[in-house]
């Protein structure tokens, strides 16, 4: 008699299965924040991969021994994860299991669309996807490599570029060819195209090269005396080199778009919880949603420009400033996050103290990786005004009545934070100097608070407010956004002052 089979599908979309168990079920929790953390600085899975699932405690559960609370590894267990659509034949996958503290990595076999990993004992897992690798000997008789993934890719070593067969330095010019990828959408006729030859480093760093590529038949040809880490790619004349490189990253999955996401939850004590997360553009507002069951709510104003990080290996800092102080007694006084695309529950969470002073009644939050600061968000916990509907305060069918903002209530540093990111920074130069700032003043802003940080950009605001006519402030710098080429953001800009709304809505 085959043995009983426990399915179990979890919300991950990972198939759990016994395999000679009949009593048995499984629960799956994705890892969290700190755990993340530990596994990627710890540089458990070397070389160049990325997570192709979450990482998953596995427990096992039974009538007489609930997974409640239970660290037991789990025994004898298939998991069934859905093999990738998409062309993968240029990459691998292995799974990752953890028992104690020690991660292996697994093969799988195909059954009916799916990946099948079986193993004896797991506490935790994942599956990784790795660029595959192929080796070749070369010969001081010369050779041609030709990929066994892809036969366009071939390389030709001529007699003598190698001194010997375990030599690895080429002597020697040799010819490389690989299949044309199309990463940016081609228009017109062939001449209207240019192509790129790009290399990856060892250390996951990209480039464009000067190599002058031929191409033909949808392949391309060079020489060069290395050959690892190389593609070329094609685009439009007029396209720029340094939008490609952005282009090509991502297409290669080194770098992805993301937005910082900033929650708080319920003011208690003079406490405020905060929860900060880096997400990739697609789920923001999934995350949004998903987090209030945390018991936490979503800032809008606060969250991030959009920033271009390396998934799966960004580390981001946080330095806790203003009216804000980690708590004695916290272990940890510089949170941290990291930025992993598949992981669905990769928040970091902390509590802050509410240290009111003289001065700005705010406080600081500087979002860092290794020295660049990425993002500041500027948090002040009592503006939460809200205008209350009509029926309730007795104006039934009336628009409420909205005092005027004065200049100096409209010019808060968060209104001027707000203004700052739409903003670029030829318009905030343009901006600066038309309102009489002088070139040197500019500079010596930028240097003290740093090039394109929210700190500097609020400073070189106020520095240039500060240099009009208090009752012209606002008309001038409406003229200075419309001198700059800004006029929509002018028109906003006056619509929310005459409206006396405040500025960090824009």
């Amino acid at each position: 008699m085959p043995p009983f089979l426990l399915r179990f599908q979890n919300e991950y979309g990972i198939i759990i299965e016994s395999i000679s168990k009949k009593d048995l079920s499984f629960k799956a929790e994705p890892w969290n924040s700190d755990e993340w953390l530990d596994v990627l600085e710890g540089k458990e899975f070397p070389g160049i991969f990325k997570f192709y699932t979450d990482i998953f405690h596995i427990r096992e559960s039974t009538a007489e021994n609930p997974c409640e609370g239970n660290k037991v590894s789990a025994t004898d267990v298939r998991f069934k994860v859905l093999f990738p659509t998409e062309n993968s034949s240029y990459h691998e996958y292995k799974g990752a299991i953890k028992v104690g503290k020690a991660w292996n990595r697994i093969d799988y076999s195909i059954q009916d669309g799916y990946m099948v990993f079986e193993v004896d004992q797991v506490d935790s897992f994942c599956v990784l996807s790795l660029v595959r690798q192929e080796k070749h000997a070369i010969l001081p008789a010369g050779s041609q490599f030709i990929s066994e993934i892809d036969n366009r890719i071939q390389v030709k070593f001529p007699p003598n570029a190698v001194t010997k067969t375990e030599h690895i330095t080429f002597m020697k010019m040799f010819k490389v060819q690989l299949p044309l990828n199309s990463i940016t959408d081609f228009c017109g006729d062939t001449e209207d195209n240019k192509y790129y030859i790009c290399k990856w480093k060892d250390d996951g760093s990209f480039e464009i090269t000067d190599l002058q590529p031929l191409v033909s038949n949808e392949l391309v040809c060079f020489e060069d005396n290395s050959f690892s880490g190389y593609g070329c790619v094609g685009t439009h004349r007029s396209n720029s080199t340094s939008s490609l490189v952005s282009v090509v990253q991502e297409a290669y999955g080194l770098m992805k778009w993301c937005k910082i996401l900033f929650f708080v939850g319920k003011l208690k004590n003079n406490n405020l919880p905060i929860m900060l997360e880096c997400v990739d553009l697609q789920r923001v507002s999934d995350v949004c949603e998903k987090r209030e069951k945390y018991g936490y709510q979503f800032v809008p104003e606060w969250i991030s420009k959009d920033l271009f990080l390396s998934p799966d290996k960004t580390i981001i800092t946080i330095d806790v400033k203003g009216i804000f102080r980690i708590p004695k007694e916290s272990g940890v006084k510089h949170p941290r996050m990291s930025f992993v695309p598949v992981a669905r529950d990769n928040f970091t969470r902390f509590l802050v103290e509410l240290v009111k002073f003289g001065g700005p009644m705010y406080g600081i939050l500087v979002l860092r990786e290794n020295r660049t600061i990425l993002y500041e968000i500027f948090y002040d916990p009592d503006t939460t005004k809200k205008f209350l509907p009509a029926k309730i305060n007795g104006n039934r069918g009336k628009k409420p009545v909205v005092p005027n903002s004065t200049v100096k209530d409209f010019f808060t540093e968060k209104g001027l934070s707000a203004l700052s990111q739409s903003m670029s920074p030829d318009t905030m130069y343009n901006v600066c100097i038309w309102m009489d700032m002088t070139t040197a003043t500019y500079e010596t802003l930028q240097q003290k608070y740093g090039l394109g940080t929210t700190r500097g950009n609020i400073a070189l605001l106020k520095t240039a407010l500060d240099q009009q006519p208090h009752k012209k402030k606002l008309e001038n710098l409406i003229k200075a956004l419309i001198a700059s080429g800004q006029k929509s953001l002018a028109d906003k800009l006056r619509r929310l002052h005459s409206k006396g709304k405040d500025l960090h809505t824009i």
